[in-house]
């Protein structure tokens, strides 16, 4: 099983049906550091791990990850979530990981990298998408990989209740005021977001190809997921998008801003208004706990916000408002 190969020990052992050779890392002069390798190695195999794919730095795997993401991405049409990945992998995964063995990722270097990113302020929500794609990299070569538990520092920010139609009103007097430019413009944003539960991102792109005022229907994608959405127009929203005169040459309704500058206005129109825990994301929290309160069931209030079919994402933004607890209780006096 053992054997010398120019001065070093190797190992060729049977795996899956077929024989593997793989260095045991020792010179001719280190036999016993060779036996315990060998050992280890026959470990790896008994628990389903390849052993030469082990052996095998970090980086060198990101390109057969990208393999099977286009596979899974052919058949779920998820392009954001291509883009964000990307950026997981190369911003944060290949300087940490790079030049580190496969076999060499523990949980004490997982631990470390969880500690560095917690150092720069990363949620606990960013985290775990991080180790998600992280996962997806190690299996390929270790398909027996399971990510260890996590003590997450930084929860980041849940929301415990909702935001009252009052509140919503109260708040878009204020969005106005955070810029002389765009002012008018940031104030049909905020609109648009608390009538339809979209995301920032999805309204700044609006096309009016996705309007349909007769039918009464904006189609949209979402940016996380890339789901297809159909959202109904109430008459508020059916009111403010027929007041829009303007018409950009490349059919969107908002020319010249970002979602950065959006966001942070609101977030600063919510602070002024005395609402400081809240922000733009408040909105898809606000909607889909009107429709809930209003006795919806969550499968439809989902379906609006584009999560997929049975998400346990959307009861996290249902709130009960206090009027429907006490109308609720109020059935022990019957």
């Amino acid at each position: 099983m053992m054997r010398l190969k120019n001065g070093k020990w190797f190992a060729a052992i049977k795996f899956k049906g077929r024989m593997v050779g793989t260095s045991l890392d020792a010179y001719e002069h280190e036999r016993a550091k060779a036996a315990m390798n060998l050992g280890r190695l026959l470990e790896q195999i008994e628990r389903g791990e390849e052993p030469n794919q082990l052996k095998k730095k970090f980086q060198t795997m990101v390109p057969r990850y990208w393999e099977q993401f286009e596979k899974r991405i052919e058949r779920k049409k998820t392009e954001s979530i291509r883009y964000r990945n990307e950026i997981v992998i190369q911003l944060h995964l290949i300087p940490f990981f790079g030049e580190t063995k496969i076999e060499d990722i523990n949980e004490e270097t997982i631990r470390d990298f969880v500690k560095s990113r917690e150092r720069k302020g990363t949620a606990k929500s960013t985290l775990k998408k991080e180790l998600r794609v992280l996962k997806d990299i190690l299996v390929l070569a270790n398909p027996v990989f399971e990510m260890p538990e996590i003590d997450f520092k930084n929860k980041g920010k849940t929301q415990s209740r909702a935001l009252t139609m009052e509140e919503v009103l109260h708040v878009q007097k204020f969005v106005p005021d955070q810029s002389r430019e765009f002012g008018k413009t940031y104030e049909m944003i905020y609109q648009i977001l608390a009538f339809t539960s979209m995301d920032i991102k999805e309204v700044v792109n609006l096309n009016w190809d996705q309007i349909d005022l007769e039918t009464g229907w904006i189609k949209s994608n979402r940016f996380k997921t890339g789901n297809a959405v159909k959202i109904p127009i109430c008459k508020r929203l059916n009111d403010l998008l027929r007041s829009i005169k303007v018409r950009n040459i490349d059919g969107r309704l908002f020319n010249g801003i970002n979602s950065k500058q959006v966001s942070t206005a609101i977030q600063r129109a919510f602070k002024t208004a005395g609402l400081a825990e809240f922000s733009a994301k408040s909105l898809r929290h606000f909607v889909a706990s009107l429709i809930g309160n209003a006795g919806y069931s969550l499968e439809l209030i989902g379906k609006g916000l584009g999560h997929s079919e049975g998400s346990r994402c959307t009861k996290v933004y249902v709130h009960p408002y206090d009027s429907t607890l006490k109308e609720a209780f109020g059935t022990l006096d019957k």
